[in-house]
């Protein structure tokens, strides 16, 4: 189809309208359709003159401008246009450009529609929102501007020339019948329009002008932006049906601009565009000499270019993006000779700022693109020479991009500690430095993967080096934009999506090994790192143990990860070398005093996952400037605040300062009744913590010698009491930094199911970081069965002791003889736990003790005579098999409490008063009656049942 408009004069002045009432219009069967055209600048009178307008719209884009313009004459006679017609000049035109948008209220539209029978024709233009209709304009075929199709354009050209003039004569005295003939389509990779746009408006003038697009007019059907837009069912299916060969025949002599494969995945066989473009395909395939095509998708999309040409089985020319010069494949003089040429393309003049840009790059190695380095040379030749006020903005520019080019690798190196992980980015980077001078000598470079593993744990910095890295590699060139782009396993991602969103990136997967069980999400992931191996660097990070397992999961991951880089944790001394890094960013001044209280905190033992490494250290710094901020709001200096004062950090404000209570856990152990020897021992053992943790903090390099116990003793004998207060001062004195005490059992340890029992364990440990794990009645593990509950546990519990040996401190206590058979059960505890503690029998006298400081913390007292009541029953008690020592006491106490309570409410009820009237002193009085012989099952087997017996 093809439109015109049609300029006529007549010898008379008209009036406006010159056509009579209703617009007229005239079909020529279905080859031709005429209107008038009322637009203001339609309609011109002169002297003795009118000028009016006609549209055209014939279906032939080859018909006979001759019976076009007879047509018109016989048309104007029609409408009695008056005076002598002549036609004056036949310009083509648009559709649009004649008709307008094609709407329900669009009359002549739809009589276009009718007339040609092109029904399909205008329901494709009604779809303003993905089709766009444009005229093809002329350009010089003598010189093509430069675009980044250059090089395929011009051999296209090249090879429509020398039969342009030839095919152009041959249309020319063919008759209207002659079927055409389209030697070639055309497929454009690349979808960034200001890329491909003037090399296709180049081609679509060419092929206008040797006669494969008759009409002159380009229709653009961006298949993409159906993708994006409203659907409406309804109307969907009625577009999808117009994709038929009448829709083609309408089309005859037009070119058909295709945009397709933004969101074509590969699977998108069922999509709603991706029936459009088949659709369309194959009714083209039918009429292939009928529309000259060109279809647009993106670079690298083979797969969907071997669909198109399989399902449009007709000869391809394939127009790519020119390949840039590299410099691995020029010398110096062929560098600058190729910039001349480019530079002269473009009207410039070279000069010697060009020849010392190529040197030095180079010498640098800093490039390998030449359009790159031609586009540095453009844009400091032009500043100079046009705009030279701003030369010092250019040259700063240049300057920081260079000091950041040097910053990232320094800023890496400037971190505390990771000495390892450094060197072996370093070797990395020496790595690809020898790739490229392997290519500057012609040789194969060795390709090698760049995916790694970061493993260590939490606060160890690993976000940190992959950010910096990200900078190195894009600064390297490596990576074209060199973003962090960061996932955590703990959140299913879009794998596709997001390796798409980081393509010239980095990939930071944090907690990697959250991703074990979803094995879709991993092979998915695996599949990327391969397809994208050149475009994405892929950070996997965890913990060293879990990320081990998920490389487990599937053996292609090992083969994709190149690097695995550990991470250790930090020691105490670097710890206080990061916090003073930040005071220092923050501008702030750290005393002496409170550079030792820093000291002290972060040379303790233990810290949990949420406390540990360089995490904590700025949770440190953070509260302490806050408490800092507070203190100095709340206490406004009478000089008013200074630089000094607001810069000031004091100990104070470093660390929480917790109540201290009326006794120190020292005093209390000290306070025990009996237990010289243990006190001892356990004070022995402390003082030697404490000695280690004062060389720390004298920045003597002292390991933490960890003070794993075994307690044996019968029961009631204050094991655990002693490590519930052996935790409390170990916080107290600085030694841990936590101090919280874990009572567990077997219970606690061992799972119901298989597999179970090895992460419950590993999950108490990591919850006790910085405490103490009491494991009593220890001996419950070593059940005797090979590879059972026990048997696991106790190897977990060994490795975690191991681990974790600076974190935790572990006390199990039990009977003496079931601990000692325990331990030989594994040989690992001899080395892990070397101190034993016995913890005698409590004498008569001790036990009497007892019962005092007992019943002086409940706030009785003992009426005389109950200390002979007491030693009586305990004499009759001691060195039987049951007895529960101090337990024992505990429950006694607990007996005469309930038999004072009877004993005052019989003596209130005699004196007819209430309880509550009596003194204080009866009340917390305990006199020898209220002390009976309770039995040793009931003394020493816990808690009582609660309810009444049978009779």
């Amino acid at each position: 189809m093809k439109f015109y408009k049609v300029t006529c004069i007549t010898d008379v002045e008209l009036g406006r309208p010159w056509f009579y009432s209703d617009r007229p219009s005239r079909a020529f069967g279905n080859r031709l359709f005429l209107i008038p055209d009322d637009a203001s600048d339609a309609f011109k009178r002169g002297d003795d003159e009118t000028r009016f307008r006609l549209l055209a719209a014939v279906s032939d884009p080859r018909h006979d401008l001759a019976d076009l313009e007879a047509c018109v004459l016989e048309t104007c006679r029609e409408w009695e246009v008056r005076g002598a017609v002549r036609v004056y000049a036949i310009e083509n035109s648009t559709y649009r450009e004649c008709f307008g948008e094609f709407t329900t209220a669009n009359r002549d539209a739809r009589k276009l529609s009718q007339a040609l029978g092109a029904h399909e024709f205008c329901a494709l233009l009604q779809e303003v929102r993905c089709v766009s209709e444009e005229a093809i304009a002329p350009m010089p075929c003598d010189r093509t501007e430069p675009n980044r199709y250059s090089q395929c354009l011009a051999e296209e050209l090249k090879r429509m020339g020398p039969a342009r003039h030839e095919e152009t004569g041959k249309r020319e005295a063919a008759a209207p019948s002659t079927q055409p003939f389209l030697p070639a389509h055309y497929l454009i990779e690349g979808m960034n329009v200001h890329e491909y746009g003037p090399a296709l408006d180049r081609l679509l003038s060419a092929l206008a002008e040797v006669g494969r697009v008759p009409s002159a007019c380009a229709l653009t059907f961006d298949l993409d932006r159906v993708h994006g837009g409203e659907r409406r069912h309804n109307s969907d299916e009625y577009f999808l049906s117009c994709m038929n060969d009448a829709l083609v025949e309408s089309l005859e002599g037009m070119a058909l601009v295709i945009r397709y494969g933004t969101f074509d995945e590969g699977d998108a066989f069922a999509g709603y565009p991706y029936q459009l473009l088949t659709r369309l395909l194959d009714a083209l395939a039918r009429h292939p000499h009928a529309v000259q095509t060109v279809v647009v998708i993106p670079q690298g999309a083979d797969a969907l270019k071997q669909r198109i040409q399989s399902r449009f089985a007709v000869p391809w020319v394939e127009l790519r993006r020119d390949a840039a010069p590299i410099a691995q494949d020029m010398d110096a003089a062929e560098v600058r000779a190729a910039l001349e040429m480019r530079a002269r393309d473009e009207g410039l003049a070279p000069d010697d700022q060009m020849a010392a840009l190529v040197d030095e790059r180079l010498a640098d190695r800093t490039f390998s693109d030449v359009r790159t380095l031609y586009e540095e040379w453009r844009r400091d030749k032009l500043t100079r020479e046009q705009f030279p006020s701003y030369g010092p903005v250019v040259k700063q520019s240049l300057a920081r991009r260079q000091a950041k080019s040097a910053s990232a690798l320094e800023r890496l190196n400037a971190l505390v500690g990771l000495k390892d992980v450094k060197q072996h980015i370093a070797d990395i980077l020496a790595r690809v430095r020898m790739n490229r001078e392997l290519a500057l000598a012609g040789l194969p470079a060795r390709p090698f993967s760049m995916h790694m593993a970061f493993l260590g744990e939490p606060g160890t910095g690993k976000t940190e080096v992959a950010r910096l890295y990200a900078d190195i590699l894009r600064e390297q060139r490596v990576l074209r934009e060199g973003r962090l782009v960061v996932r955590s396993g703990a959140s299913l991602f879009n794998v596709d999506e997001t390796f798409k969103a980081a393509r010239g990136s980095v990939l930071l997967i944090d907690e990697a090994y959250s991703l074990l069980g979803y094995d879709d999400t991993v092979a998915s992931l695996i599949a990327n790192m391969e397809n994208y191996r050149d475009e994405v660097v892929v950070i996997l990070a965890g913990y060293e143990a879990d990320m081990e397992r998920l490389f487990r999961t599937n053996p292609g991951f090992r083969s994709r990860v190149g690097f695995h880089l550990h991470f250790p944790s930090y020691s105490a001394a670097e710890k206080l070398e990061i916090f003073q890094l930040m005071a220092q960013r923050a501008r702030l001044t750290v005393p002496p005093e409170t550079l030792a209280r820093v000291r002290d905190l972060l040379a303790r033992g233990g810290k949990r996952d949420d406390e540990g490494n360089a995490r904590f250290v700025r949770k440190l710094f953070e509260d302490a400037c806050g408490r800092q901020q507070t203190r100095l709001a709340r206490n406004t200096p009478a000089e008013g605040y200074t630089e000094e004062t607001l810069s000031l950090l004091l100990p104070d404000d470093v660390g929480t300062v917790a109540a201290r209570p009326a006794k120190s856990a020292r005093e209390e152990l000290d306070e025990l009744i009996g237990l010289g020897p243990v006190k001892e021992l356990v004070a022995g053992r402390i003082a030697l913590m404490q000695a280690q943790k004062a060389r720390r903090d004298a920045g003597i390099d002292a390991p933490f010698i960890p003070l794993h116990l075994a307690f044996k003793g019968n029961p009631g004998t204050g094991k655990t009491e002693v490590a519930r207060l052996i935790g409390r001062i170990l916080k107290e004195e600085g030694i841990l930094s936590v101090g919280d005490f874990y009572e567990c059992g077997r219970q606690d340890l061992v799972a119901g199911f298989v597999g179970g029992t090895a992460p419950k364990v590993e999950a108490l440990f990591q919850r006790a970081k910085g405490s103490v794990i009491f494991i009593d009645e220890a001996y419950a593990l070593n059940d005797g069965q090979h590879g059972g509950y026990g048997e696991e546990a106790i190897t977990t519990i060994i490795d975690q002791m191991e681990k974790l040996r600076e974190d935790v401190v572990v006390i199990f206590a039990g009977y003496t003889q079931e601990i000692d058979e325990l331990f030989a059960a594994n040989p690992g505890f001899a080395s892990r736990v070397r101190t034993h503690v016995e913890f005698p029998d409590y004498g008569v006298d001790e036990l009497v003790s007892v019962l005092h400081l007992m019943a002086r913390k409940q706030g009785f007292t003992l009426a005389q005579g109950v200390d002979e009541r007491v030693r009586e029953l305990l004499e009759r008690a001691v060195g039987q098999p049951s007895f529960g020592n101090a337990r024992f006491v505990r429950n006694l106490l607990e007996e005469a409490l309930i038999a004072q309570a009877g004993r005052l409410a019989a003596e209130a009820t005699g004196a007819c008063v209430a309880v509550g009237d009596l003194s204080a002193d009866r009340l917390t009085t305990l006199v020898p009656e209220d002390f009976t012989w309770i039995g040793l099952d009931q003394a020493s087997s816990g808690p009582r049942p609660i309810g009444f017996l049978a009779a």
